[in-house]
């Protein structure tokens, strides 16, 4: 059993975060403040995607 199809996953979370400048006290800060982040993850993926199955009927257009 080979560990290479494993890398890319611990290899993309050590260095997306150095790519787009985010600090560890960041981080930190935003594990302690769930709120937050539960609050985001719930605009993310409850309310956009529904946001557009409303609005997206009105804007396209079929012959």
């Amino acid at each position: 059993m080979s560990l290479k199809p494993y890398v890319p996953i611990p290899l993309f979370l050590m260095l997306y975060p150095m790519m787009i400048n985010v600090k560890i006290e960041e981080i930190k800060y935003a594990l302690i403040n769930s709120k937050i982040v539960a609050s985001a993850v719930l605009m993310n993926f409850v309310v956009s995607p529904l946001f557009r199955r409303v609005i997206c009927p009105y804007f396209s257009r079929k012959s």
